[in-house]
């Protein structure tokens, strides 16, 4: 008996501290806080550790430097507020529970998770010191039978058909009425709930750039769930509905997802792969070769894949955005028309589309025409085009008003190797047996693009989040050439879009406009893509796009205009923190000069509006110099970086600030 019981000891697994996850708790057990209030959260793990062990402690998924199993907060912020996470040694971390922050003279207090079975109970709390300690409680905006003195009640066992909004009121001596907190949302969890995440669409893969829905599926409640925590590996992430959408897809967002409500189980987590489609975008080709058309001449366009794909594979077709109803290789267009004007673009089955390729009709006695792309070592041709039945006598062909070589009778000339310096304005003419003048085209401007050409897209203010209504400028950069294009192709989202110019404006920007652009010139390489989130709200912290060694580096903590209008007294009471540590309090909502960036420049910034307003958090990275001029990179045309401290409106903080509202 003695050896069975041994071989099972051998065998028997315990559970090892990874596999268990600790839990949080607070003391005192009460959620919202208010300003000064003093809490402690505790890292739990069961069974309790024997000897020291190392805990760490996150808020919104970012360490918090601090590795105690108890973790004190001594005088309540807003920036204390968020969901807490903890970690003993190699655990897995806890379950994310929600520490809330509200201002106002009274609040309504409940434990932070409450389960059915548990015993429920709510405070009214405030830091007046006149309150008589008499408050009443209210539950869907009905009194409850058990108010009376004292700030604390004590409400029974909780059951599910408990939730709802409850608020309180206290009396003060010297107030003729009550003082009322705002409603707070307690939710019940039934016993034994656990969450379901779904997918949708329920694809076998999901590819880059697609978008999926995560939705959290909990079985039928009594009330309207209003607060949901997504994890993803383990970690928070921000998100507290239902539903949680992955826009364009990266493999970034490859992990396992799980779901939970208060006081709930976590989900099974589900898993999300990402898959790479073919990385080489297709590319059209004309054939013949020549652009602009007359109309009534043939083309054929073909989308090109490398390496060419096995199998059969379905072809989409573009023409300014607008799918054609194609879906072969090659598609003819037999006689052309002005309907077949337009930027062209094709995809092999899920790859990316191609480059926007230019088709221009026209027509007129005479033409010149080109290849539609010409980049520098590229075999250069013209072609003088006309559908007249005279005879021909001779062509010329001209380069910036001058003849290129002596007349000759064939309609193609062959410039040989294309070079930077060729770009210019080309025309031709025609001499015919029945007219007595020559017949000229139209000039056509053509440009030869460097070898290795890549633009840059800029953005003007240099902001990559704007609020609804903002407007922002972008810019198509190009290393210096021989001559300016005159014709740029823009992308957004890698769709074509309807602009031209090498600059355009988004004026009172709307979420649609929201995207990754990209721009480039003929024949160039496409751009690298440029995000630009478009975000509803009041309040936004700005940070430029890329910040270099050496850039004078701005921030800008910005407010809607509404907003502004209708907040004007405490507008001026704006708090940059980095690292959670006060650094600069602005008078203005002006681009806030931080300093010359070097290494120890990165790190975490936000904005703090009177307390009560919190923007999102942005991480700072600083990378290597740039090989542009570093006072250059300005977030906006403003004074001069030299300016003082003053006249910026701006003064350093050395000490931590707490604005009154």
């Amino acid at each position: 008996m003695s050896r069975l019981v041994l071989m099972l000891l051998l065998f028997w697994e315990c559970p090892t501290e990874a596999s268990v996850p600790p839990v949080i708790s607070f003391s005192p057990n009460w959620n919202p806080v208010v300003s000064d209030d003093s809490v402690t959260l505790t890292c739990n793990l069961d069974p309790n550790p024997e000897g020291e062990k190392r805990y760490s402690w996150y808020r919104d998924n970012k360490e918090l430097s601090h590795y105690e199993k108890n973790y004190t907060i001594q005088a309540a912020h807003i920036q204390n507020s968020g969901y807490y996470q903890c970690q003993a040694g190699t655990s897995e971390k806890s379950d994310a529970v929600r520490l809330d922050f509200r201002v106002g003279p009274v609040i309504l207090q409940a434990p932070p998770s409450v389960r059915e079975g548990h015993s429920l109970s709510f405070r009214c709390h405030s830091h007046l010191n006149n309150d008589t300690g008499d408050a009443q409680y209210y539950q869907n905006g009905t009194i409850m039978e058990s108010s009376g003195t004292g700030s604390v009640l004590q409400a029974g066992k909780a059951h599910m058909n408990m939730t709802g909004t409850y608020r309180c009121a206290k009396e003060f001596a010297e107030n003729l009425f009550p003082i009322y907190s705002d409603e707070e949302l307690i939710y019940v969890a039934g016993a034994g709930i656990k969450p379901v995440v779904t997918i949708n669409p329920e694809w076998g893969k999901i590819l880059l750039n697609d978008s999926v829905t995560l939705s959290c599926i909990v079985a039928s409640t009594k009330s309207e769930i209003q607060r949901y925590v997504w994890y993803k590996d383990g970690d928070w992430i921000p998100g507290e509905q239902k539903n949680f959408t992955l826009e364009n897809a990266q493999e970034k967002d490859i992990g396992n997802y799980q779901c939970q409500i208060p006081g709930s189980e976590r989900s099974d987590p589900v898993k999300i792969n990402i898959k790479s489609v073919a990385s080489v975008r297709p590319v059209v080709s004309f054939s013949p070769n020549w652009v602009p058309l007359l109309y009534d001449d043939s083309v054929t366009l073909t989308c090109n894949l490398n390496p060419d794909p096995e199998g059969e594979k379905r072809y989409s077709w573009y023409r300014d955005n607008k799918e054609l109803g194609y879906y072969k290789k090659s598609f003819t267009i037999q006689a052309a028309s002005p309907y077949d004007r337009g930027y062209h673009q094709c995809q092999a089955g899920a790859s990316e589309k191609s480059d926007a390729l230019y088709l221009g009709t026209t027509y007129g006695p005479v033409i010149l025409q080109t290849p539609p792309l010409v980049s520098e070592g590229d075999s250069m041709s013209l072609r003088c085009h006309s559908h007249l039945q005279n005879v021909t006598r001779y062509n010329k062909f001209y380069r910036n008003g001058n003849v290129m070589e002596p007349p000759g009778t064939g309609s193609i000339l062959q410039a040989g190797k294309a070079l930077k310096t060729m770009t210019g304005t080309y025309k031709c003419a025609k001499g015919l047996s029945e007219y007595l003048y020559p017949k000229y085209s139209r000039e056509s401007f053509l440009y030869v693009t460097g070898a290795g050409i890549k633009p840059v897209v800029s953005f003007d203010p240099k902001w990559d989040k704007i609020l609804l209504n903002d407007s922002v400028t972008l810019s198509c950069n190009v290393e210096p050439t021989i001559e300016e294009s005159r014709r740029y192709v823009w992308y957004k989202d890698g769709d074509w879009i309807r602009k031209e110019e090498k600059t355009f404006k988004l004026e009172n920007a709307e979420e649609k406009d929201g995207g990754n652009y990209q721009c480039q010139i003929p024949g160039s390489e496409r751009s690298d893509p440029v995000r630009l989130d478009v975000k509803s709200g009041d309040f936004i912290l700005q940070v430029p796009l890329t910040v270099h060694e050496g850039d004078l580096l701005f921030l800008r903590c910005h407010s809607s205009s509404n907003y502004l209008k209708s907040n004007s007294r405490i507008r001026k009471n704006i708090t940059l923190y980095k690292d959670n540590e006060p650094i600069k309090y602005s008078v203005t909502e002006s681009p806030v000069m931080i300093e010359r960036a070097d290494k120890n420049t990165s790190g975490t910034y936000k904005c703090i509006i009177a307390v009560t307003h919190l923007s999102d958090e942005q991480v700072v990275s600083v990378t290597g110099m740039s090989t542009w001029s570093r006072d250059s990179v300005h977030p906006t045309n403003m004074e001069s970086p030299q300016l003082s401290w003053r006249i910026l409106g701006i003064i350093p903080v050395r000490y931590k600030l707490h604005p009154a509202v």
